[in-house]
């Protein structure tokens, strides 16, 4: 969704504190997995090597061979009605639809919010996520002290015109909805920090947005926006920015944006940037598929650590590369570039380089000072066919690509590069593609 950012436990690694399974217990869950889901068709989701005693984990309703729980609000364990819901409500109410479609809600999804809600003054925090509510009521700003309000994957096509009257609101998620604009008072949201708004319909963003001085971070991601309002740049707090998969040409002036960590303005149609050298805390610039033919003017970007504009028209590295100090990942896949300059070799935290499917015809001996360097492709260079001696010193290699080049091994110092990368990645676990 171009926000939620992967965790050790969802991105694909293994949890080691979950201990394997015994035959006898794999074959228990795969039962359970048969009766829970009622037939055959789990099986065909359940894949189980009974062999080594691991199996691939099923819904967790089915691990205990119980079927499925009911829950209450936002996939809690405590089921109850609406009415109980409300009833029982201090400072926080959750009334959304659970995460899982495993977990059975204890109420049908919300077509509209009740009235009683609003009459609840003391919510600082209402969840209304996974309904299918398609209006959110003016009544909401009589909750005076709501500090989180979450309508997030619901059927909105617009906010209240009044919610701007919601003077402590500091979070809004409104994504994955079919909001096609923002109403002018959301500039009186002073106190607004986190405004989520992807997957939605926006093609424009109000100018008073400038009024919203505390955001930090902002999530216009998958929209349909075409440009964004100058009052953008005066948002000094901006640590998050996402503006990625939209239409988007230009951007306005970043001078102002000296806190902004993450840029992401990525599967969109620009084709000019303005100055980026004010934003020195930037960690992360994720500008791949754009058309831009050249990185605006970067600065020395100290904390920058990922740099990605693959899949982009641009045919030269920054001028300021060597002055990034902290970079660990670039990647520049699929684009124009036909040299690498010197000042990579100053990189010397750099651990992944991906210049595959370029126009580079060598590389230089300054590589070589990269000793941190680890995942190296250069696939796809056709003119690439000699490798600087230098290579040799990169000891931290693991995987390395040179598929589709023309790398010439009668070459002294090529051969020398080859043989001890060949070692080097073997002795990693990696491997050596291409020579």
């Amino acid at each position: 969704d171009g926000h939620h950012r992967p965790t050790a436990r969802n991105r694909g690694g293994l949890d080691r504190s979950v201990k394997p399974l015994s035959r006898s217990r794999a074959r228990a869950c795969v039962r359970g997995v048969f009766e829970w889901r009622g037939g055959e068709s789990a099986l065909e989701r359940v894949s189980c090597a009974v062999g080594d005693g691991s199996i691939d984990a099923p819904p967790r309703a089915a691990m205990g061979c119980g079927g499925s729980k009911t829950v209450g609000a936002g996939g809690g364990a405590a089921a109850g009605s609406v009415d109980d819901l409300i009833a029982k409500a201090k400072t926080e109410l959750d009334l959304s639809q659970p995460e899982s479609a495993h977990e059975v809600s204890a109420f049908e999804p919300l077509v509209d919010v009740p009235p009683k809600v609003f009459l609840l003054t003391g919510l600082e925090v209402l969840r209304l996520k996974k309904n299918a509510l398609t209006e959110v009521p003016a009544a909401v700003t009589s909750l005076s002290r709501l500090r989180v309000l979450d309508v997030s994957e619901n059927k909105l096509t617009a906010l209240p015109d009044n919610i701007g009257d919601l003077a402590q609101l500091q979070d809004l998620d409104a994504s994955e909805n079919e909001i096609s604009s923002l109403p002018a008072s959301i500039g009186s949201l002073k106190q607004l920090s986190r405004l989520i708004f992807f997957k939605n319909a926006l093609s424009k963003l109000p100018d008073e947005i400038g009024g919203c001085v505390a955001l930090a971070e902002v999530n216009f991601f998958n929209n349909k926006l075409i440009r964004v309002p100058a009052a953008l740049a005066e948002l000094e707090r901006l640590d998050d920015l996402n503006l990625a998969g939209n239409k988007l040409k230009t951007l306005c002036k970043t001078d102002k944006w000296g806190s902004l960590k993450r840029l992401a303005i990525m599967w969109n149609n620009i084709v000019m940037l303005p100055s980026f050298a004010a934003m020195t805390s930037l960690e992360q610039l994720q500008m791949n598929n754009v058309m831009l033919s050249a990185f605006p003017d970067m600065g020395a970007m100290p904390n920058l650590q990922l740099l990605d504009a693959n899949s982009s028209l641009v045919e030269a590295l920054p001028e300021t590369l060597g002055e990034m100090k902290a970079l660990t990942n670039i990647n520049c896949r699929s684009c124009k570039i036909s040299a690498v300059p010197a000042a990579i070799g100053e990189l010397s935290a750099l651990e992944t380089l991906n210049l595959g499917n370029n126009q580079l015809t060598e590389l230089p001996s300054q590589l070589g000072k990269c000793t941190a360097l680890k995942v190296a492709f250069f696939d796809g260079n056709a003119g690439l066919s000699r490798l600087p001696a230098s290579l040799a010193a990169c000891e931290q290699l693991v995987r390395v690509n040179f598929m589709g080049c023309a790398i010439d091994t009668g070459d002294e110092d090529t051969a020398a590069a080859v043989s001890r990368i060949t070692d080097t990645t073997a002795a990693n676990g990696g491997w050596l593609k291409g020579v």
